[in-house]
């Protein structure tokens, strides 16, 4: 099934032709495709989202999956302008991904932030409920932060966080999440969606950030 995404300005189409291994942004101005991924990469049908200028471009994709091993999908970011790939899911402690699945990133329209979900225990030094959590790169400060974090800071949501939105300022996060500890007031035992004011979350208390 054929997946694609369009830039805001009309300028860049990328899509996943009919073999996940293709990943191709066409620049329907200069009249040309790009061909991202190197040889044997795996892409999410997910996650295709460019920022709004058209610069960047997240998705979600894994490289060991032609060598038998398990299929672990990473987050990942590709700046058109330098022509570079940057992994985001990394591991706290070094330049590796991390542990486990990542995937369904979301980019903020200004290109600073990346939002995604990911199974694995090891982005941040707080992650211990063992479920998917949401998790925020900042590219100004080439941070990650643990966004379905607990009401008092201090520990991960407990229970699965998914689906992040930005608004069309950059300034807020909306996901949904089943944790019941992220407000003091959650009684209905369903999932609920959440807002997440960047400029307060990343500069104070919110987060348990993890610099990578």
């Amino acid at each position: 099934i054929p997946v694609v995404s369009i830039s805001p300005n009309g300028q860049k189409l990328a899509y996943l032709a009919n073999t996940p291994l293709n990943l191709s942004v066409a620049d329907l101005v200069a009249n040309t495709v790009l061909t991202i991924n190197p040889s044997g990469y795996f892409f999410s049908h997910a996650g295709l989202q460019f920022s709004s200028n058209g610069r960047f471009l997240t998705y979600a994709g894994s490289t060991n999956w032609y060598a038998g091993a398990p299929l672990t999908q990473n987050v990942y970011l590709y700046d058109f302008q330098t022509g570079s790939n940057l992994l985001i899911s990394q591991n706290f402690s070094s330049l590796v991904a991390a542990d486990a699945n990542s995937d369904s990133p979301a980019i903020s329209p200004n290109g600073r932030f990346i939002a995604y979900r990911s199974f694995a225990t090891n982005l941040v030094l707080m992650d211990s409920n063992n479920v998917a959590d949401l998790f925020i790169y900042d590219a100004a400060s080439n941070t990650t932060y643990l966004v379905s974090v607990n009401g008092a800071g201090n520990s991960t949501a407990d229970d699965r966080s998914l689906k992040p939105v930005f608004s069309g300022d950059s300034q807020t996060l909306y996901f949904q999440s089943w944790a019941s500890d992220i407000s003091g007031n959650d009684f209905n035992g369903d999932s609920d969606i959440f807002a997440l004011d960047l400029a307060l979350a990343l500069t104070g208390s919110g987060g348990g950030g993890s610099t990578n």
